[in-house]
C-alpha cells in the first residue's frame, strides 16, 4: 500500500547503547535495550502514533500531528528517566522530530522530511528532544514542558541552513536562554597536539591516553561548571588527528576568546583551538569568571 501524507516523523534511540553491551555483556544489555524499546513503543501507541520499525536500539515512528509526537517524546524521556540506573548511570535517549510530506510504501518511508528528522536525532544528545522550528510552530500546546528556538544549523542534504528548536521536558533543563545567533560561526582548522585546562584550581591535559574532556553543570562531566546559562552537558574538547577540537552541544553556546582577538560565539558547532585563550560557557569571558575556562595549547 502506498500513501502520501503530511505527518510527523520521530526517531528515538538509546544513548550509549554500545557501552551497555561492553559493560554488561550481550544478554543483559539486550534485556535493558528491549525494556527501553518497549517503553518508547508504548508511548508512541498511547498518543496515536505508529511504530514503523525498530532497528537495534532505535525506534522510527509516525504521528498524525506534531502535537501528538511532542507529547509522546516527552513521555518517552520521563519514562526512561524513571528507570533504575544501570552500572551506576542513568539511561538516556535522544529524540529527533520533523513534520512534512511522507510517502509510505509498506514499512518503508520516503521523502526529504524523513531525512531531516533523522538529522535532528543525530544532533540530539542524551535526554534531548530536537526538532525543526517549522515543526515546533505546528505544536499548539504541551501538557508538560516548553519549546524554545536554539539557533540555525547546517543539515546534510539541505541547501539552506535550518532553524531548530528544543523541547524542554523537565523544569531543571530550562536554562535561561540568550538570543539565538543568526548562523553558527565557523573557524578554519589549525594544528595542535596537546591541551591544558585550568578551572577551579584544576589542570587537565589532553593526551593520547586521555583524548576527551567534558564540561557542564552535570556531575558526570570531567569539569563541573555552574552557571545560569550552562547546560548539563555543555561542551567537550578532544584530540582529532593531532588537533584540539572544541565541540559545543549546549543551549546557549560557548564563547571562545583567544589571547589576541575578539570572542567568537560557537553554537552547536566545532572549532579547532590554537594558542592560548578563554572559553566562556553560555556567557562571554571575562565578564563572568565563574564560567570561564582557561586553555593553553603547545602553540601558546
Amino acid at each position: 500500500m502506498t500513501e502520501k501524507a503530511h505527518l510527523t516523523i520521530v526517531f528515538a534511540d538509546i544513548a550509549g547503547s554500545s557501552r551497555l553491551y561492553l559493560a554488561l555483556g550481550n544478554e543483559p544489555a539486550s534485556l535493558v535495550v528491549a525494556q527501553c524499546i518497549a517503553i518508547m513503543s508504548a508511548a508512541v501507541e498511547k498518543l496515536g502514533g505508529h511504530v514503523v520499525r525498530v532497528i537495534g536500539d532505535e525506534v522510527l515512528a509516525l504521528f498524525p500531528t506534531a502535537n501528538a509526537a511532542a507529547a509522546a517524546a516527552c513521555d518517552m524521556q520521563n519514562a526512561i528517566l524513571d528507570l533504575p540506573p544501570v552500572m551506576g548511570k542513568r539511561l538516556g535517549i535522544r529524540i529527533g522530530m520533523h513534520a512534512g510530506e511522507v510517502l509510505q510504501v509498506a514499512s518503508e518511508l520516503y521523502g526529504d522530511a524523513v531525512n531531516v528528522a533523522a538529522r535532528m536525532a543525530e544532533r540530539a544528545k542524551s535526554g534531548e528532544i530536537l526538532l525543526t522550528l517549522a515543526t515546533a510552530r505546528e505544536i499548539r500546546s504541551l501538557a508538560t514542558g516548553t519549546c524554545r528556538p536554539i539557533g540555525w544549523v547546517d543539515v546534510k542534504g539541505q541547501v539552506e541552513t535550518i532553524e531548530i528548536a528544543e523541547i524542554v521536558w523537565r523544569a531543571e533543563e530550562a536554562t535561561m536562554m540568550a538570543p539565538p545567533a543568526s548562523r553558527p560561526p565557523r573557524q578554519a582548522p589549525r594544528s595542535a597536539m596537546t591541551f591544558r585546562l585550568d578551572s577551579q584550581a584544576t589542570t587537565l591535559e589532553l593526551t593520547e591516553q586521555r583524548s576527551n574532556i567534558s564540561f557542564g553543570r552535570d556531575a558526570s562531566n570531567d569539569v563541573v561548571v555552574l552557571g545560569p546559562k550552562v547546560s548539563r552537558q555543555h561542551c567537550f574538547v578532544e584530540l582529532r588527528r593531532g588537533r584540539v577540537v572544541l565541540v559545543d552541544q549546549s543551549a546557549n553556546g560557548t564563547f571562545v576568546m583567544p589571547g589576541t582577538g575578539h570572542a567568537t560565539h560557537l553554537h552547536r558547532d566545532t572549532m579547532v583551538l590554537t594558542g592560548t585563550g578563554q572559553l566562556g560557557l553560555g556567557e562571554a569571558p571575562p565578564d563572568h569568571p565563574a564560567v570561564v575556562i582557561l586553555y593553553v595549547t603547545p602553540e601558546g
